[in-house]
């Protein structure tokens, strides 16, 4: 075929179909070396050779799956005219194999890599039905719509990795009928899917692995940037599920985002993703809930004010004051933004494990110690922000470790000789006074005085009752609960001095949502279901019991809940750890 009657031909072909004379003319070019006549072949959309790459890229992992799976029938294959053929969800051919003669039969009508065959390309065809039914289809023949088809039998089925459509499978025979196709086609099919399923539960594991032992503070997605682990901290984003493509969460994200590839055994298992929400001077970041109680906004400006400095800070508050909250508005508003927030609740772990939690250890250290070692927190703090909450639950061995490594800015893993130089912010958090457990010989002066640079008091809720309705509105909105009678809520909570806090008054919401979710109840019961998880003494006893000793109490507490140590614990609101430490602390006998 001549040029002069190429470019008539790329003329009329525009005409009709809208397609960019690029596209064309690269047919042209596959044409010219195939020595075709455009007129005779069944598709004219065909990849540029990076394009076809890069497709094949992409789909590496489903071509390889197949291309294995064929193999295993390659002599069937050479004994007919037959050949595989695998497509994309679009209908663009990544792959083919099969008989040399098929092959050069598949050649003469531009059925080969690069092309595609939908239905808008070549009309009624096997793959273009599958695509569109995403059901196994056989055209055979004559049913074909174009006339360089009718010397094909083709028989083709979807490949799904879960819900989704990866591919088509098809196989085409050259001027017979193969009626153990369909069969040979649905069996490859299903291995292949089966494989790709357990590919996705072994890389999901690994990368629930790699939180355990790295990371638990970033969105984890697999190569597909579907989302498999999400942090606690970041549930605040309704829109994060999983399962969701992270993609377009990205793209509406009012923030900074960094993305980094996770491998396995050399494979790309998938994506860390870790978001920095954006600051700017007018508006703070501050994942609570706004509050209407002064003395609360200029306790919060103090947190703004002690955040952009660079100095220690350690918060005081109650149980469930939300020291969570205040450690992660502290680091997102401070000069460490850009690196992570890692947290660690000093009184949930013994000696040992927060030795190794914190300072990491050296493949082999101990029993039971990881293969690879493990980095620590101190060390994934680099250039971020260190929480330490229940600060006064450490030994005094450990508050020695932990001083000479913020002296120093050097930490050693555990079972190592190597030292390595740290950089991070430190903020600390208890609800226990420091200044007394430094009277009572409990908490070293020295490190006292490393960590009590900044202190912040958080104000308990009953001193900012006010701040009740936004926490109820709050509540309602996330479940989408609809109260017709919120100001009784309010004037029946507002009487109680919460001594659990945020956290106590949230719990209490969550049963009262399970107990009446579609009607009002009274003010008896919404009382009734306050007290009936409240630790506050009775208030109708006549008799008020005298104020006693901390030893004292721990002892009580420990014969009401028949010396049950999870239950005392819970009872005084304080871990496990921190009630055995004190025990030994006041030689308590509960023998």
């Amino acid at each position: 075929m001549n040029e002069l009657l190429w470019k008539e031909y790329v003329i009329k072909k525009v005409i009709k179909t809208n397609e960019l004379p690029d596209k064309i003319a690269n047919s042209w070019e596959v044409c010219r070396k195939e020595q075709l006549n455009p007129y005779q072949m069944t598709s004219q959309t065909i990849l540029q050779m990076d394009e076809l790459s890069s497709k094949q890229v992409i789909n590496r992992q489903l071509i390889e799956l197949v291309k294995e799976e064929a193999h295993r029938i390659s002599n069937y294959l050479m004994q007919s005219e037959s050949l595989f053929i695998l497509t994309d969800p679009e209908g663009y051919i990544l792959w083919r194999q099969g008989n040399p003669r098929a092959i050069t039969h598949a050649n003469s009508i531009g059925f080969f890599e690069g092309s595609r065959w939908n239905e808008l390309d070549v009309g009624t065809n096997a793959i273009s039905l599958t695509l569109k039914s995403k059901n196994s289809q056989l055209v055979s023949r004559y049913e074909h719509y174009a006339v360089a088809s009718h010397n094909w039998s083709c028989f083709a089925c979807p490949i799904f990795d879960e819900d989704q459509l990866v591919g088509v499978l098809d196989m085409s025979t050259y001027m017979q009928e193969d009626v153990g196709q369909q069969a040979l086609v649905q069996l490859i099919v299903e291995r292949v899917s089966n494989r790709l399923l357990r590919y996705r539960l072994d890389q999901n594991q690994a990368l629930l692995t790699y939180v355990v032992g790295n990371d638990n503070k970033s969105v984890l997605c697999n190569e597909k940037d579907q989302l498999v682990f999400l942090p606690e901290e970041l549930t605040r984003y309704e829109e994060l599920f999983v399962g969701m493509d992270i993609r377009e969460f990205v793209k509406q994200f009012n923030g900074l985002v960094n993305k980094e590839k996770i491998h396995h055994d050399s494979h790309l298992i998938g994506y860390k993703y870790t978001f920095y929400p954006k600051k700017t001077p007018e508006n703070k970041y501050y994942p609570g809930v706004p509050s209407l109680n002064k003395g609360y906004q200029t306790f919060l400006q103090q947190v703004f004010q002690a955040a952009d400095s660079v100095v220690p800070i350690h918060i005081k508050g109650e149980s469930g004051s939300g020291k969570e909250i205040i450690a992660e508005t502290i680091h997102y508003n401070s000069p460490y933004k850009d690196g992570q927030l890692i947290s660690v609740n000093c009184g949930s772990l013994s000696e040992n494990l927060l030795e190794s939690e914190l300072f990491g250890y050296a493949a082999g250290a101990f029993t039971g110690a990881s293969k690879e070692g493990y980095l620590g927190k101190i060390r994934l703090a680099e250039g971020g922000t260190l929480f330490l909450d229940e600060v006064d639950s450490m030994s005094l061995k450990m508050q020695a470790t932990l001083l000479r490594v913020l002296e120093q800015k050097l930490v050693t893993p555990i079972g190592s000789t190597q030292s390595y130089h740290v950089d991070f912010r430190i903020v600390t958090a208890s609800n226990q006074d420091l200044k007394q457990a430094v009277t009572s010989k409990q908490f070293r002066e020295d490190l006292y005085y490393r960590l009590f640079v900044c202190p912040l008091q958080i104000p308990p809720l009953r001193q900012r009752t006010e701040d009740l309705l936004p926490l109820i509105d709050r509540f309602c909105e996330q479940n989408a609960w609809q109260l017709s009678w919120k100001d009784k809520l309010y004037q029946v909570s507002v009487n109680y001095p919460w001594y659990g806090n945020v956290r106590e008054f949230n719990n209490f919401l969550q049963r009262l949502y399970v107990f009446y979710p579609d009607q009002e109840p009274t003010e008896q019961a919404i009382i009734d279901l306050i007290e009936l998880a409240s630790l506050q003494p009775d208030s109708e006893e006549p008799n008020k019991e005298p104020e006693i000793s901390e030893a004292q109490l721990i002892m009580k507490t420990l014969k009401q809940h028949n010396y049950h140590k999870s239950k005392t614990a819970t009872a005084l609101n304080i871990s496990r750890t921190t009630l055995y430490r004190k025990i030994k602390q006041y030689q308590l006998k509960i023998d």
